[in-house]
């Protein structure tokens, strides 16, 4: 009987023990998941140019305008503010644009929405792209 009541709090205690090793630092009782998994972290306007690089249902939205944005991401959803001139190389994509002086489409699959009264001069090279006023 002895034994016993040594061996139950001796058990207890190392899987205490054990079970302090798989804890974190930080404590995420009760938070909740953020989207930050599915949506990029947003570039930056660097000399008037940017570049939005992203993977599949990643969801960007860029808020600065910038003269020229190239787009080389492969399936994200992508806003953008007013820009004068647009470049996307990338495919899959959705992307809207407020307004565009220029849009030219190189890759493949991308639907692009622009939102400008005026009409951008629009170039498409690539393939299967669907570029058109929202």
């Amino acid at each position: 009987m002895r034994t016993t009541l040594f061996l139950v709090p001796a058990v207890a205690l190392a899987a205490g023990l054990a079970l302090t090793g798989c804890s974190s630092s930080s404590s995420t009782a009760g938070s909740t998941p953020s989207a930050s998994s599915s949506t990029a972290a947003s570039p930056k306007c660097v000399d008037g140019a940017m570049t939005v690089t992203g993977t599949a249902h990643s969801k960007i939205n860029i808020t600065t305008e910038c003269d020229t944005v190239t787009v080389t991401a492969t399936g994200a959803i992508i806003s953008l503010p007013d820009t004068k001139t647009v470049d996307i190389t990338g495919s899959k994509n959705t992307v809207t644009i407020d307004s565009a002086t220029a849009i030219t489409a190189t890759g493949s699959d991308n639907v692009v929405f622009y939102g400008a009264a005026a009409k951008p001069k629009v170039t498409d090279s690539g393939s299967g792209n669907t570029i058109g006023q929202r």
